[in-house]
């Protein structure tokens, strides 16, 4: 962005776009016109932005942290820099990650940012708008996905309510089972009971057996399997491909025939934020919460349970055995939903990419003590 067009005096502008933005523009062939067709695909980036990038923060946070920061990068010599406590600067620092999210998701991003700053029209306003009404959009939607499609991902005997949320939780062996968190076993009558009286402090950055795969969690050795779960991919196949891709066997032929939300959004592997939103959604929808809140001293901190899973999957200083572990794990997602992102499996026995993936995958195991 050029210093003519700097975001420095949008960073703090917040006004009603409705007039300013609303004249009508000139009709186009289709029966729309150029708003509306803004309109509708500021309004998909925002779907697409809370699957695959961002849950929980509102848009305009975003855009306000990305500008702040392209501002503080170009008067970098100027004046001493905001002090901020550590909770805001890592605050501050995930709004900046979601805001180079955002820019991947919508192209045109800075443009039309710079065009409401040229113009002054409420383009900025209009954007952050829809951008927020397609992130509450789909995660309403897909909150609902997962709570009436949830029969389908497991085989519950006797099957589970579709529409009341009374008989999961803790009250019912088969998602209490599915539920007890990882440092905890079902099979001890003791934690059962402390479940059920609502006694366990369960903290939003516990994790759950649900989570791993075949549906049970070692704690002796938490990172096996862990994100695994055979449950979490039939609910990411639904939300991002459609309820009849869940128990398909070939995504190529799904991709092929239905434009779900994942070619809708140009979505072509997965990536750690969407695992830990269907992570969330999975978990919501196994428990008796009527609703899915951010958190709040009564109930559960559905936000911090999501944040601690991209914590892990994308920590700012990641290990090499963290590193590992997030590569190995987004290649298995993508073999069980984007095959043709993963790479090939079956090179030829004099292959020299099998050779030198080999020797890379050693050395590295070496480094971590794997």
């Amino acid at each position: 962005m050029s210093r003519s067009t700097s975001p420095e005096s949008v960073v703090r502008k917040r006004r009603c776009a409705d007039e300013a933005y609303g004249r009508a523009p000139k009709k186009v062939k289709n029966g729309q016109n150029e708003h509306e067709i803004w309109c509708d695909k500021v309004l998909l980036h925002g779907k697409t932005f809370v699957r695959n990038a961002d849950m929980w923060t509102r848009p305009e946070f975003v855009i306000d942290a990305g500008l702040q920061a392209l501002l503080e990068d170009s008067d970098s010599e100027d004046g001493d820099p905001i002090q901020l406590t550590p909770e805001q600067e890592r605050t501050r620092k995930r709004h900046i990650r979601s805001y180079q999210k955002l820019k991947l998701i919508y192209r045109d991003l800075e443009k039309d940012i710079a065009k409401d700053n040229e113009s002054d029209n409420g383009m900025l306003s209009a954007m952050e708008k829809f951008l927020r009404a397609g992130q509450q959009s789909a995660r309403a939607t897909d909150t609902s996905t997962v709570k009436l499609g949830l029969p389908s991902y497991h085989n519950f005997s006797p099957p589970i309510n579709l529409v009341s949320k009374q008989g999961r939780g803790y009250h019912n062996q088969q998602t209490g089972r599915l539920l007890c968190p990882l440092h905890l076993s079902w099979d001890n009558p003791d934690h059962v009971e402390r479940l059920k009286q609502g006694l366990e402090d369960v903290a939003s950055d516990v994790f759950y057996h649900f989570m791993y795969e075949g549906n049970q969690g070692d704690s002796e050795n938490a990172f096996q399997g862990l994100l695994r779960g055979p449950i979490l991919v039939k609910a990411y196949r639904a939300i991002f491909f459609g309820p009849g891709s869940v128990g398909e066997e070939s995504m190529s032929e799904i991709r092929a025939t239905k434009a779900g939300n994942a070619m809708l959004g140009g979505i072509s592997s997965v990536s750690p934020s969407a695992i830990a939103y269907v992570t969330t959604l999975v978990r919501f929808a196994l428990s008796s919460d009527s609703i899915m809140t951010s958190g709040d001293r009564f109930k559960f901190n559905h936000c911090g349970f999501y944040r601690s899973i991209v914590d892990l999957l994308e920590p700012e200083e990641p290990s090499a055995f963290r590193k590992k572990f997030t590569r190995e794990l987004l290649r298995w997602w993508n073999e069980h939903c984007f095959p043709d992102a993963a790479p090939p499996v079956n090179q030829s026995k004099t292959s020299s990419i099998a050779l030198l993936l080999e020797q890379e995958r050693r050395a590295e195991s070496e480094a971590v003590g794997l």
